[in-house]
């Protein structure tokens, strides 16, 4: 099994795979929460960071609900290490259960996060809208929105969960990241300041 690539390396990575701005710049906002979170639930710091910066490789070739199962099969064709692959695979939404699955035409495979490194990569993804920011209310309500009720629960679940694995909100955590600069091979793609948070 191959090691787990490093920032540059997973950036590399993904512009070598044709990621667009736009995508770095989400996934550099996601894998900076993700990984404050990590540090705070005690999570494999090294695995969250490399899962947040490419989960979605996928996007590269699809920005539908498959997604998730493209940038899996792309991680594959890399040899990335089996815990990474599987971050990217179950990223989407809140996890996808067997019948959603089905019906949205997705193969029969596994989409909920298990890990507590595949929860943190998804809830951190869920709380950035593009490249900004968001509450776990705000989150809720975009799943709300598109009729996605039950996903909208299971999210709220994930952030009550790993809020408790973390000893705080991870809202508060969200806070605090908004009100400091980034340093690293990712500090190009992002431009936090107080106002890209969201309620």
């Amino acid at each position: 099994m191959s090691p787990i690539p490093n920032e540059q390396q997973c950036l590399d990575l993904l512009k070598a795979q044709g990621a667009t701005d736009r995508v770095m710049k989400h996934v550099c906002t996601v894998t900076r929460l993700a990984v404050a979170m990590a540090r705070s639930c005690g999570a494999d710091t090294d695995l969250v960071r490399a899962g947040a910066l490419l989960h979605d490789i996928g996007r590269s070739r699809t920005h539908g609900i498959q997604h998730g199962v493209v940038g899996e099969d792309i991680a594959r064709s890399l040899s990335l290490p089996e815990p990474l692959v599987l971050i990217i695979r179950k990223h989407v939404g809140a996890g996808i259960l067997p019948g959603e699955a089905a019906a949205l035409g997705l193969p029969d495979r596994d989409y909920i996060p298990s890990t507590v490194e595949e929860k943190i990569v998804c809830h951190a993804d869920n709380l950035v809208d593009d490249d900004r920011y968001i509450s776990s209310q705000a989150s809720y309500r975009d799943f709300v929105r598109k009729g996605l009720y039950d996903a909208g629960g299971r999210m709220l679940d994930m952030h009550e969960e790993l809020s408790g694995l973390c000893g705080r909100d991870i809202d508060d955590i969200v806070q605090e990241l908004t009100s400091r600069a980034e340093r690293g091979p990712c500090s190009k793609y992002l431009d936090m300041r107080i106002d890209k948070w969201s309620e």
